[in-house]
């Protein structure tokens, strides 16, 4: 755990700690009781995951009290949720595939 905890502090940035994280869902998940691992552990290059990335962030400011009142609406507590559940509403309702 302690190598993994050094890695992480060698990503210098918010966007490199949000590549790490988004590239981490595609992850597989082994039994390491039966299938061999290296002792030491060794993190991705950022660019290797730049490269195949297929998310993007989306940025926007608004009123604070307007982004609270739609944070309680929705039932979310962080700015992050409330801007993918009203992406995922107008994706929904608007976007005509």
């Amino acid at each position: 755990m302690k190598q993994v905890v050094i890695y992480l502090k060698t990503l210098k940035s918010d966007e490199d700690r949000e590549i790490v994280k988004a590239d981490a869902v595609d992850l597989e998940v082994i039994n390491l009781r039966t299938q061999p691992f290296a002792p030491t552990f060794k993190g991705p290059t950022i660019e290797a995951i730049a490269r195949e990335n297929r998310f993007t962030n989306i940025s926007y400011k608004k009123d604070k009290s307007l982004v609270e009142k739609v944070g309680r609406s929705l039932g979310v507590n962080t700015n992050r949720e409330i801007g993918e559940q009203t992406f995922d509403y107008y994706l929904k309702m608007e976007v005509k595939e």
